[in-house]
């Protein structure tokens, strides 16, 4: 329990809000015939959550997601100094069967480093496509 309270009081946790310009969607089918670019912003004002809506030239062929997306960095004056921790959930909201998928990952970093930048996919469309998001800071 004493080591867990030096934790806590000796580490420092910032969360960023993600600018829109910060990111990039991407939907693109695992076997590559299908790329759409995609347009996003925040439905609330803290900026974790995402509306996305990728399309193809003509408008004709689209998906609409729901993305979550935080991304947080932890320091300390041990090793691991510097860990990042991204949250990725993607909500589909294109057919009326709402279902999603999940991905949470831990960077540890031994000494201290700043993020430069995070490319991540999470697999949508029944496994058969992915939704890549590109975040630079």
């Amino acid at each position: 329990m004493k080591v867990l309270f030096w934790f806590l009081l000796l580490a420092s946790t910032s969360v960023w809000a993600i600018e829109p310009e910060q990111m990039k969607f991407t939907y693109m089918t695992y076997e590559g015939d299908v790329i759409l670019h995609c347009k996003h912003f925040a439905v609330d004002e803290f900026k974790f959550d995402w509306d996305v809506t990728c399309k193809n030239e003509d408008g004709s062929f689209y998906k609409l997601y729901r993305a979550h997306v935080s991304l947080s960095k932890y320091t300390r004056p041990s090793i691991p100094m510097t860990t990042y921790e991204v949250l990725y959930w993607v909500t589909e909201r294109t057919s009326g069967q709402v279902y999603g998928s999940s991905t949470s990952l831990w960077f540890n970093f031994k000494n201290e480093a700043d993020f430069h930048g995070l490319t991540i996919s999470q697999s949508v469309e029944k496994e058969t496509a992915g939704l890549y998001l590109d975040i630079k800071p």
